[in-house]
């Protein structure tokens, strides 16, 4: 008889998280860039928020974190420096290294493994595997999918066996306050 643990519950469902790759052109996105992150977990002032419930922390930029429930994608996206993502467009604003002049790519959203139509208007759940790619290729795809990390349980305390998740503070909204 096998045996079915029960994953912890979020003790803060405002403070939700997931794991998030983009792959362009056959190579992922690499959003652990100082320009993606907003300042440290640790830093009580957040001086460098760019976006006021979503972002990215500590050189970690695999797992998006969300302070206010019903933000979507494309308002993570926007928040980032160089790139936005609207519909099925994902575009690189200042793309002096990408294949295409324009810097605009066609993309699908998969959500745990499986197509989500909404694409930028979907709002993550807590734990999602989140990936937005270019690929049409199948084998592609698969391994793009099976990349996506499953760090997000961490920071949600959803997987207490796997150890206690790094240190970060609350920048929540006040009316919608974090329980950490």
């Amino acid at each position: 008889m096998a045996c079915t643990q029960e994953p912890a519950k979020n003790p803060d469902p405002n403070h939700t998280h997931a794991d998030f790759a983009v792959w362009i052109e056959g190579k992922q996105v690499d959003f652990a860039l100082s320009q993606f992150m907003s300042g440290s977990s640790t830093d009580l002032e957040h001086k460098d928020v760019l976006h006021p419930y979503l972002h990215l922390h500590d050189g970690n930029g695999r797992v998006i974190h969300r302070h206010k429930p019903g933000q979507t994608l494309q308002d993570f996206m926007g928040s980032l420096q160089n790139m936005r993502y609207e519909g099925t467009a994902f575009k690189f604003l200042d793309c002096m290294t990408c294949q295409r002049s324009s810097g605009t790519y066609t993309v699908k959203l998969f959500v745990n493994g499986v197509e989500e139509p909404q694409g930028s208007a979907y709002v993550f759940q807590d734990n999602d595997k989140l990936l937005i790619t270019d690929t049409q290729d199948p084998v592609e795809l698969r391994k793009e999918i099976r990349m996506v990390t499953d760090d997000a349980c961490l920071y949600s305390r959803t997987c207490p066996e796997r150890g206690d998740p790094p240190t970060e503070n609350c920048i929540a909204d006040p009316e919608v306050p974090c329980t950490q």
